[in-house]
């Protein structure tokens, strides 16, 4: 019977989550850039919004590139060790990314 996951400690997930926000800011500001650098005229805060599909690559985009970066320092081995599935990495980064996208879509409807 496969229960709840097992959640890395308070410290360790910290540092995902802080790692996956700043990846999403990045994300989110070059795919900001490419759709203001298509468009022909001057950007206002609703042309600035994404797209419901270039928000979930920026979101699914966030999480493959926080498991890359996890994996790359070993921390994922280090946390299957400690009975941290894989899949609880990922959650770590795509729900903070999921919710920051939810918080920039509602910003720019509000403004627009």
């Amino acid at each position: 019977m496969r229960g709840i996951p097992r959640l890395p400690d308070a410290s360790l997930a910290r540092l995902l989550v802080l790692r996956a926000l700043v990846l999403w800011v990045f994300l989110h500001c070059m795919a900001l850039a490419l759709v203001t650098a298509t468009t022909m005229e001057r950007p206002d805060a609703a042309a600035l919004r994404l797209g419901g599909r270039a928000s979930l690559l920026v979101v699914a985009l966030t999480a493959w590139l926080a498991y890359l970066d996890a994996d790359r320092r070993n921390e994922v081995f280090f946390m299957q060790n400690l009975g941290v599935p894989r899949r609880v990495v990922v959650l770590l980064a795509a729900v903070p990314a999921a919710c920051a996208e939810a918080i920039a879509i509602a910003i720019s409807a509000r403004a627009a």
